[in-house]
């Protein structure tokens, strides 16, 4: 009977009332809400965050786009420097250039096709050009060879293909200074 006693006492002990358990209800209710207030919180914070991120990589996108399209200009700006300062030398130069292409005019036969001509500053010619056969070469040859304005004349390339010789002379080109204009 005694253990009978002791075991009502125990659970006597445990015995759980109305109140504690409306109490402890309540406490888990207010738990859950609270849980649930911060989980919506921290979810809007990551959706922020999240489309924050997103417009700051459309941003740079865009950012790079634009560098993109300033940089092509500024390449064009500075091709456009280059053929400014090339007009500016041409016109500031001393020399007169007018008899050197007349007697390039005069020299180079009919049939033979000049396809780059070239003068530094220094006066050295480079001229690449086609003749249709060895007579029309000689004859370049020797209107080059026999002339005051180009002078030293030196064969850098020779080639015979398809039918056309195309090569490649050197000289120095005898140049006079300007006139000045008044």
């Amino acid at each position: 009977m005694n253990d009978i006693r002791k075991e009502l006492k125990q659970t006597e002990a445990f015995e759980i009332n109305k109140t504690s358990v409306e109490q402890a209800a309540s406490f888990l209710v207010r738990l859950l809400g609270i849980t649930l207030i911060l989980l919506l919180i921290s979810g809007g914070w990551y959706l922020a965050a999240k489309n924050s991120a997103e417009r700051t990589a459309d941003r740079i996108k865009d950012v790079d786009d634009e560098l993109d399209s300033y940089k092509t200009l500024e390449t064009e700006m500075i091709a456009f420097q280059g053929a400014v300062k090339n007009i500016d030398s041409a016109l500031n130069n001393k020399k007169d250039y007018k008899p050197i292409f007349n007697e390039l005019a005069k020299v180079v036969p009919k049939e033979v096709q000049i396809s780059k001509f070239s003068i530094d500053s220094s006066s050295k010619v480079k001229i690449d050009g086609t003749a249709p056969n060895l007579t029309s070469m000689a004859r370049v040859l020797v209107a080059f060879a026999n002339n005051k304005v180009f002078q030293g004349l030196q064969m850098t390339s020779f080639s015979y293909s398809a039918g056309k010789i195309t090569f490649s002379l050197g000289a120095t080109a005898a140049t006079t200074a300007k006139k000045e204009e008044k």
